[in-house]
């Protein structure tokens, strides 16, 4: 397989397309919303609820980024806002990346050959989970973050370039931390890569940084209008890097994950530590994308929001690293044979994710199967717990993105404030159901008219 993608020819592109199809194919022939996760649900009910008028962070209260939130209202505007869709955009985002992944090494010449190879291991490795076909908000911003190493590798490898580049190269990653706030992190390894290698005066440094926040101060500006300035701190920026997620998975299953990764990125880099015969300017796009993996890794491993897509900030440095490995190796056949044996380990991972449950809590799985998955069909939900598998066919009210607050309200009886939060709640988000498996309503029946409209049948509240 790596002989055939050594050539350089544009047709070998669509090779790749047909192997980025092969490698989620059974994961779509089960139906793509037997695997959804909580975190995708929460993706989709807010795109519906932005579509429903309803501001991001002022009333959905949501760690997303204005720029993810963007895409999942358009998906509404369009009608695809279904898993399906979500997962056609997935494929569309990870193929541009792809694209660009190629294009990048190719034009800039950062490997021994020019080759297909790097998109190759850019789309195995990027197939080991389930998590990474879904349309998470680093997939969004991938295709920037990208841009933004284009035209740090243009600058590397010309260095009389303009100071556009460096202007660009900020505001491409400005665009992805909009879509993610990880990426934002990435400013740190360019300053230090141009002050020890890079050689260029203060004021570039000035064009870099003032490049990456251009797009905040538009969407500071935005939010400023709208009267939700706070709220876009909070959220965006000091919930996800401060405040542990529900649904944060342990750290031994996100190492499990990253092993292939992990050994893959070290082989390539010892192969390339031997190898005496590259340029200058090959040797410093290695060392700039040496700093990018340590830096991923560490917002990995140091960020409290635990999800196994987060894994994807390391992808571009381990094919990176990965392709040295390959390219570097002297007979072709042990090459094939260690590619060979990646991709069945890829195809192990990639199975067993399957079989994972990716919900945050099964052990309150519907006993009644009365209250089956049709029951939720369409229906927007209040859970004051946890949400259920058999939801993932209906929508969260906006209030669900942050439970603190509905127990925090739930919990005060006697106080206004918190009568008159719940009664906004319930009519304004049109909520059809209620799911109190803690019984925070008890008492509220009475005080909130809205309520009386719901029938009680434990642990559901279900409107008539």
């Amino acid at each position: 397989m790596l002989t055939f993608f050594k050539i350089n020819d544009p047709l070998r592109f669509l090779a790749l397309l047909v192997l980025l199809l092969l490698m989620r194919l059974p994961f779509y022939w089960g139906g793509v919303d037997q695997h959804s996760s909580v975190l995708q649900l929460q993706h989709k009910s807010v795109g519906y609820q932005m579509n429903q008028s309803f501001d991001l962070y002022g009333d959905i209260h949501t760690t997303l980024g204005p720029l993810s939130g963007s895409y999942f209202y358009a998906l509404d505007w369009l009608g695809m806002n279904t898993y399906v869709g979500h997962h056609i955009l997935s494929f569309i985002l990870f193929a541009i990346s792809t694209f660009l992944f190629v294009r990048i090494t190719q034009e800039y010449k950062s490997f021994s050959e020019v080759t297909y190879i790097p998109g190759l291991i850019f789309i195995v490795l990027g197939s080991m989970h389930f998590d990474f076909y879904s349309l998470h908000p680093l997939l969004i911003g991938m295709p920037f973050f990208l841009l933004h190493w284009q035209q740090n590798f243009k600058r590397i490898q010309f260095q009389k370039s303009g100071e556009d580049t460096l202007l660009y190269g900020g505001l491409f990653l400005g665009i992805a931390s909009l879509a993610h706030v990880y990426y934002a992190f990435f400013i740190i390894p360019t300053i230090i890569y141009y002050l020890i290698f890079g050689s260029i005066s203060g004021r570039k440094y000035i064009l870099l940084i003032i490049g990456m926040l251009l797009p905040f101060f538009l969407g500071i500006m935005i939010f400023l209008y709208k009267g939700n300035i706070n709220e876009f701190f909070y959220y965006f920026i000091f919930k996800n890097l401060w405040i542990e997620s529900m649904q944060a998975i342990p750290y031994q299953k996100i190492i499990y994950l990253s092993i292939p990764m992990a050994i893959l990125a070290i082989f390539g880099f010892l192969k390339y530590n031997g190898f005496l015969r590259f340029k200058n300017y090959q040797n410093n796009h290695t060392r700039l994308s040496l700093m990018y993996g340590l830096v991923a890794l560490i917002v990995i491993v140091a960020i409290p929001d635990r999800t196994y897509s987060n894994l994807l900030v390391f992808l571009p440095v381990a094919a990176y690293l990965g392709t040295h490995a390959f390219l570097l190796m002297r007979k072709s056949l042990w090459a094939e044979i260690y590619f060979l044996l990646l991709l069945a380990t890829v195809i192990f991972y990639q199975a067993t994710s399957f079989n994972e449950s990716n919900w945050m809590n099964t052990s309150s799985h519907l006993k009644n199967k009365k209250y089956g998955e049709s029951s939720f069909q369409g229906k927007t939900i209040l859970s004051t717990v946890e949400i259920l598998p058999e939801m993932r066919h209906g929508l969260l009210a906006p209030a669900y993105m942050h439970q603190r607050i509905i127990k925090g309200h739930m919990n005060r009886k006697n106080d206004f404030e918190s009568k008159l939060w719940l009664h906004h709640e319930i009519t304004r988000a049109d909520i059809d159901l209620i799911y109190d498996a803690e019984g925070l309503i008890k008492g509220w029946e009475d005080q909130i008219v809205e309520l009386r409209e719901f029938k009680k049948r434990p642990p559901f509240y279900i409107k008539d």
